[in-house]
């Protein structure tokens, strides 16, 4: 079986919703422009972007942007947790990690 059907497959069984998920954010990154500027919200946190032909921004401004990660993220952090982003490029995990640990947080 080709990984990526497998992977699909598993994640369907195990969880029905975060599938949806994945799925409606492929299609509007594949389908539908790339808005302007977004102003992406996680609780106190704003994130600032301007999505171009660039896909991952593309993503990030429709949501749709590593959706297993975001979904681990917000299993395993608290408020008042710390946070490390190894590796971070223009923040938006960050960023979003900085909203979930809330300003008793560290990220």
């Amino acid at each position: 079986m080709v990984p990526r059907l497998k992977k699909f497959i598993t994640l369907l069984v195990s969880n029905p919703l975060l599938t949806f998920k994945v799925l409606c954010g492929f299609f509007m990154v594949k389908l539908l422009p790339a808005p302007r500027r977004t102003v992406k919200r996680f609780n106190d946190v704003r994130f600032f972007l301007e999505p171009t032909a660039n896909l991952p921004l593309k993503k990030m401004a429709f949501g749709a942007y590593e959706p297993l990660v975001i979904n681990a993220m917000k299993r395993i952090l608290n408020t008042g947790d710390t946070f490390f982003d190894v590796g971070a490029n223009i923040g938006y995990l960050s960023a979003y990690g900085a909203g979930l640990v809330g300003p008793r947080g560290q990220v």
